[in-house]
């Protein structure tokens, strides 16, 4: 699937592409887009916790997610040779 994906995404000729999802499949795709010279970027966020108790002793937590950039991809560089 991530081929036939990455053929298709590099028929459009796009700047960068936003990858991001299941972690295999991303792997693939990313790897994939990159040997085709494809910028690729993930979006990156903050998240914001907020807990609390209620007035009866419960434990309640918020989660904020605030988009903060993007990061681009990039080839892991051989560290062991």
């Amino acid at each position: 699937m991530a081929r036939e994906q990455a053929g298709y995404i590099a028929s459009l000729h796009p700047a960068a592409v936003l990858c991001q999802g299941e972690s295999c499949y991303t792997y693939a795709l990313v790897d994939r887009l990159l040997n085709q010279g494809i910028k690729v970027l993930a979006a990156c966020s903050r998240r914001r916790v907020r807990e609390y108790r209620t007035a009866d002793g419960q434990l309640h937590r918020d989660s904020v997610f605030e988009f903060v950039g993007f990061r681009e991809y990039s080839r892991a560089i051989n560290m062991a040779g």
